[in-house]
């Protein structure tokens, strides 16, 4: 791979962190649109706040590993 590996993981970082707050109930509203983070911030332990491993299914679990796969291949498209 050749250009700006070091700028582009940084960038996909961030969009990956946007792709997983999608699923977390402290950043999406009743309807899954994206709502402000009211903070303080994530839930320091698995038994205190909203973002626990508690509140992920499985079928969040997939959902967001082929979210993150896709963003992946579509920062570093595999080569014909």
């Amino acid at each position: 791979m050749h250009g700006r590996m070091d700028e582009a993981l940084d960038h996909l970082g961030n969009a990956l962190h946007t792709i997983e707050d999608s699923s977390s109930p402290a950043h999406v509203d009743d309807d899954r649109h994206p709502k402000v983070y009211p903070g303080p911030g994530h839930s320091p332990t698995e038994f205190w706040g909203d973002e626990t491993t508690q509140a992920l299914t499985a079928a969040i679990y997939q959902k967001m590993d082929q979210r993150i796969q896709a963003a992946w291949a579509y920062v570093f498209p595999a080569k014909p």
